[in-house]
């Protein structure tokens, strides 16, 4: 029984990286193409990645079925960031993100820390040094902390992160909040 679960959990994470494979090719291709065609092309990417999910995720998780990705393709522009990328999990009830962040003196949200058994580990995508630019197309900042913990709190089903590596802030000074 715990080889054929390891088994699936693999499934499970080559699958994702294919598909982040995927929606990072798609960003390389369409950085240089006009506003609206960059539009497009991340709203395709982000719908193409739920559709892929929702079919074949072979632990059965319930990922984030990306419909609804106007607030994120709206804020989308010609000078998309190669370096963020979108992560996508699924909140169920009380639960939390699984996550442990820092605020540093410029006031970015930083991740100090991935549970493993948390919405974010279990799923994947998060690493520790990630920051943390908006959560279903709200932007963070770490002045607003308080307000942007009620709001992240308080969702509930799929949850669109944009995140990007950021190992300069991460040894910045800080405060830690967990999500």
């Amino acid at each position: 029984k715990i080889f054929y679960l390891t088994m699936l959990l693999e499934q499970h994470e080559e699958h994702n990286q294919d598909l982040r494979a995927e929606i990072k090719n798609l960003r390389a291709r369409i950085i240089n193409k006009s506003s609206t065609a960059v539009k497009k092309g991340v709203k395709k990417a982000v719908n193409e990645f739920g559709k892929k999910q929702k079919r074949s995720s072979p632990l059965g998780l319930e990922e984030a079925p990306v419909n609804d990705v106007k607030a994120l393709a709206e804020k989308t522009d010609s000078s998309v960031d190669i370096e963020s990328r979108i992560v996508y999990l699924s909140k169920k009830g009380g639960n939390d993100l699984g996550l442990v962040v820092n605020i540093t003196e410029d006031s970015s949200v930083i991740v100090s820390q991935v549970n493993p058994g948390g919405t974010s580990g279990q799923m994947g995508g998060m690493e520790e040094g990630d920051e943390i630019v908006s959560v279903n197309g709200r932007r963070l900042k770490g002045d607003s902390i308080h307000s942007d913990y009620d709001f992240i709190m308080k969702l509930q089903g799929k949850i669109i992160l944009e995140v990007r590596k950021n190992p300069e802030k991460a040894l910045l000074p800080k405060t830690q909040y967990a999500l």
